[in-house]
Parts: C-alpha cells; sequence; structure tokens
C-alpha cells in the first residue's frame, strides 16, 4: 500500500497500520 503511504504524507501512522 506504498501509493496509501504517499498520499497520507503528514499522517504515515496510516501505513503502518494498514501493514
Amino acid at each position: 500500500m506504498i501509493g496509501v503511504c504517499q498520499s497520507t504524507r503528514p499522517p504515515p501512522i496510516i501505513h503502518s497500520r494498514s501493514s
């Protein structure tokens, strides 16, 4: 979900949760 992480630049926490 790298695309999502880039889209949520301010809150990178979302990417961690997705993992």
